[in-house]
């Protein structure tokens, strides 16, 4: 297989993942904000979810040519990724300020924690951009 095939099929590929798994990173946000006490076998858990939100970061801000050599990269982020991923990442920290708003809101009415409302905040906003950059690389596939 070429270069640029190998380029498109990834480029695919990213588009689709970066949405499936940001879907999958706001629902899990929004079940895993535990608002208990936490225990000992809790951090387990709390190391698993930031390593999978380290990877998401990473995914999201380098793209997915990293393993394959600079010129490959190069290829796979364009200007077109490159408008795309930062018009996501703005997307991730408006959704984060909204969010914020709203643990802010629901405080006044429940007893909101700073660990879950941190959880959910974080979880919306990385969430967010991945959709975002998911739906604005598929849009660019279809031009």
């Amino acid at each position: 297989m070429d270069r640029i095939a190998r380029v498109e099929r990834l480029t695919r590929w990213r588009a689709h993942v970066s949405t499936v798994l940001g879907i999958v990173f706001v629902a899990q946000g929004f079940r895993a904000a535990d608002w208990r006490v936490i225990q000992p076998t809790d951090y387990t858990q709390l190391v698993g979810w930031a390593v999978w939100l380290t990877v998401l970061l990473g995914f999201l801000l380098f793209g997915s040519g990293l393993l394959h050599g600079a010129a490959f990269g190069a290829l796979v982020n364009d200007e077109t990724t490159a408008a795309n991923r930062r018009t996501a990442l703005l997307a991730g920290f408006w959704a984060m300020l909204a969010t914020a708003a709203g643990c802010y809101a629901v405080s006044f009415h429940y007893a909101l924690g700073v660990r879950p409302a941190i959880h959910v905040i974080v979880a919306m906003g990385v969430g967010v951009a991945l959709m975002r950059f998911g739906g604005l690389e598929r849009k660019a596939l279809k031009a």
